[in-house]
């Protein structure tokens, strides 16, 4: 049985559970007090509500300072849900208190420099390192990115991801959903969008992405005041994949004779041609695939070279976008 541990016990930490809309576990505090294989043990917060409302919901001890935590709990795993200018810091200290796993949300860091030490660090050690880019553990997810990287669209002619609530907040899983299906991305042409997120430090961003595979992706941001949304259409020579409703629902496109018009074909609803699951908590199941990768039964789905390659993209649309669409190159 792995020991958990949690450092941040505000919203993803532990209480978007909270929110009684939320039907499915919705935080690292939950996740690791109900998943198998592994035991909830402590958690920090420097905020006393916090941490106290998390001693109450699930019986642990709680600590003001995560290194007094890490150094007298000794955590097999560490979830750490702190602002991303504190992750080396925490993963450093995890490390050095001999964890086995970290679980770091999003984004990895706030700068590159420090992301790629993160990784080091880590790789060193032979710590497993994942990024909450949770969308990458939950079992639909890992069926359709199977089915596409099968072949199953035939050959991808066009990606487009709708988000909203800011580059670095939303934009981070957009970016790594993409590459999850697309591959690394060579260049980026972006522009501030004029469709607010909400945050006057994480602005959207609309862009024309090149991946390495030669697809063309179009990131566009709605008006998150107006409503939200996260959803990425992928169009095949084969048919088309749409994840909507933030990975909630899942439409297929098959392509058939045009009714319409002789010569031509089109798309048309039609069922699922490969075995979807049943959805998962994407919390509950990045829980269980943290205690697999430790158990040797899988390997890590989404690391910290990963979150490395999404800041590196969300890098290159800010600059591209501060130099009003200048192209900026990531490979070659």
């Amino acid at each position: 049985m792995y020991r958990a541990a949690l450092i941040g016990c505000g919203r993803i930490g532990a209480e978007f559970d909270e929110d009684p809309k939320r039907t499915e576990v919705a935080t690292h505090a939950k996740a690791w007090a109900l998943v198998d294989g592994a035991q909830f043990v402590a958690a920090a917060d420097p905020d006393a509500e916090k941490r106290d409302k998390v001693a109450a919901a699930y019986g642990v001890p709680v600590y003001e300072d995560p290194a007094t935590m890490l150094a007298e709990v000794r955590p097999d795993i560490v979830s750490i849900a702190t602002p991303p200018h504190t992750h080396l810091a925490m993963v450093r200290d995890a490390v050095e208190a001999g964890a086995k796993a970290v679980w770091c949300e999003k984004p990895i860091t706030a700068d590159i420099a420090e992301a790629r030490e993160m990784v080091r660090v880590c790789d060193e050690a032979g710590v497993v390192l994942l990024i909450d880019h949770q969308r990458r553990f939950e079992p639909k997810h890992r069926a359709a990115r199977e089915f596409v990287a099968g072949g199953g669209l035939g050959e991808i002619q066009q990606a487009t991801f709708t988000y909203g609530a800011g580059i670095a907040n939303t934009g981070t899983h957009a970016l790594d959903l993409m590459r999850a299906f697309l591959g690394d991305a060579e260049w980026v042409e972006a522009y501030e969008s004029p469709n607010t997120s909400g945050k006057a430090d994480d602005p959207n961003i609309d862009a024309t992405i090149r991946f390495a595979s030669g697809v063309f992706g179009r990131l566009l941001a709605v008006d998150v005041d107006r409503w939200a949304a996260f959803e990425l259409d992928l169009m095949g020579t084969a048919g088309r994949l749409v994840i909507r409703k933030y990975g909630f629902a899942f439409d297929y496109y098959e392509v058939r004779d045009s009714d319409l018009y002789s010569g031509y074909s089109e798309l048309y609803p039609a069922e699922m041609p490969f075995e979807l699951p049943e959805r998962e908590s994407p919390m509950l199941a990045g829980a269980a695939h943290i205690v697999a990768c430790l158990d040797g039964a899988e390997q890590a789905l989404s690391t910290g070279v990963d979150g490395l390659a999404a800041l590196e993209l969300i890098d290159a649309l800010l600059a591209s976008a501060a130099a009003d669409g200048e192209r900026v190159t990531l490979i070659g």
